[in-house]
C-alpha cells in the first residue's frame, strides 16, 4: 500500500468506528429507556396491592423454621 492509501484507510476505519460507537450508545440509551420506564410504572402500581394479607410472625417458630429448612434443602440432597 502507498501511503495515500494507508491514511485514507485510516480516516475510513477511524470514521466507521466513530459512526458504529454513535449507533451502539444510542441503542443502549433508547433500550435502558425503553425497559426502565414501564417497570417502574408497574412497580408503583404493584406496591399498593398485596395478593396476601400482612401476618406478623413469631421470631423463635421462623428461626427454628429456617434453620431446619436450610439443612433439609441445602445440605440434606445432592447437589445437581
Amino acid at each position: 500500500m502507498t501511503e495515500r492509501n494507508t491514511s485514507q484507510c485510516n480516516q475510513e476505519r477511524r470514521s466507521l468506528l466513530i459512526g458504529a460507537g454513535k449507533i451502539a450508545a444510542g441503542a443502549a440509551l433508547v433500550s435502558a429507556g425503553s425497559f426502565t420506564l414501564p417497570k417502574l410504572a408497574k412497580a408503583k402500581a404493584a406496591a399498593t396491592q398485596w395478593p396476601w394479607p400482612y401476618v406478623k410472625l413469631d421470631p423463635a417458630k421462623t428461626a427454628d423454621l429456617a434453620y431446619e429448612e436450610w439443612y433439609r434443602v441445602f445440605c440434606g440432597t445432592r447437589s445437581r
